[in-house]
């Protein structure tokens, strides 16, 4: 049992304990097991103890700084004798003063319905797996194409930029070819007629400009919808594969009497934290 990845020792704790501790405790050992994940540097959540150090950490962090002689002490109480490897269990057993004989001999609930739960939330994990990678291949794909659009909305402004100041040019010129001397009418008169004849390249550039930024654009545009099609079915998978293991577990509680109370509260606390991961439309809770 001490060789459990700590995961396992949650649950193997939660089921024999949780219907004395309560749910609340039950969440505060959740908050445990991140902690221990995160102390134990090499393994992380395949780990199953951690060293001395470790547990010191583990006790600052929740606001109980002991000595190591006191620590000591107090694990000796649950027949701890040797303190260079703690497991997460012999922990949680001193943590919530449950006797060792007890939480070692207990039920652990097994059945086919918890089996089938499990093996679906596995499937969960997968899909939210390729969940998430299809959401940001979707959203990587959808800003060169909005990166796009904007490029065109630049170059279209630029564009007609250029073509209102030309307009407006020869809009002065013609009146001013009205007005003032002969002098000034045939000096603007020319003026206008060398403007409404010039190769204007400036606005030639933009044009062409303008004309790739479109043809870049509508290059990005088959991409990012195909990608958010396939992250919106993703998602749709996955919310399917949600509410199936829902189900079972909700079958699993029925079959499973007392025992087994601690895995169907640990895997419900999985699903919950799971539907983190789904975008908030389509039904994921805050993060």
């Amino acid at each position: 049992m001490n060789k459990l990845v700590f995961k396992q020792q949650c649950i193997w704790f939660l089921n024999a304990c949780i219907s004395e501790i309560g749910e609340g405790k039950a969440e505060e050992i959740w908050k445990l097991h991140e902690m221990f994940c995160e102390f134990e540097i090499e393994n992380k959540e395949e780990g199953c103890d951690l060293d001395e150090m470790g547990i010191h950490r583990v006790l600052e962090r929740l606001g109980n700084h002991q000595t190591v002689q006191e620590m000591r002490n107090h694990l000796r109480e649950v027949g701890v004798e040797k303190f260079k490897k703690i497991s997460m269990i012999v922990f949680l057993i001193w943590q919530y003063k449950q006797d060792w004989h007890s939480v070692v001999n207990a039920p652990q609930g097994e059945n086919d319905e918890l089996k089938k739960a499990e093996e679906v939330m596995a499937e969960v994990s997968k899909l939210l797996e390729h969940c998430q990678t299809s959401q940001k291949e979707a959203a990587a794909k959808e800003k060169i194409a909005l990166d796009a659009e904007e490029e065109v909305k630049k170059r279209l402004k630029e564009v007609t930029d250029l073509e209102d100041a030309k307009k407006k040019k020869i809009e002065d010129l013609k009146k001013k070819s009205t007005e003032g001397s002969v002098v000034q009418r045939n000096r603007a008169a020319a003026e206008l007629a060398a403007v409404e004849s010039e190769d204007d390249l400036p606005l030639r550039k933009a044009k062409t400009t303008l004309e790739a930024a479109k043809r870049k654009a509508e290059k990005a545009t088959k991409p990012a919808t195909e990608a958010r099609k396939k992250a919106d079915d993703a998602v749709k998978a996955a919310e399917e594969k949600m509410a199936q293991a829902e189900a079972m577990l909700e079958k699993a509680k029925k079959s499973a009497g007392s025992a087994g109370k601690g895995s169907m509260w640990w895997m419900n606390r999985e699903l919950t934290e799971k539907k983190k991961y789904l975008p908030s439309r389509k039904g994921g809770v805050a993060k």
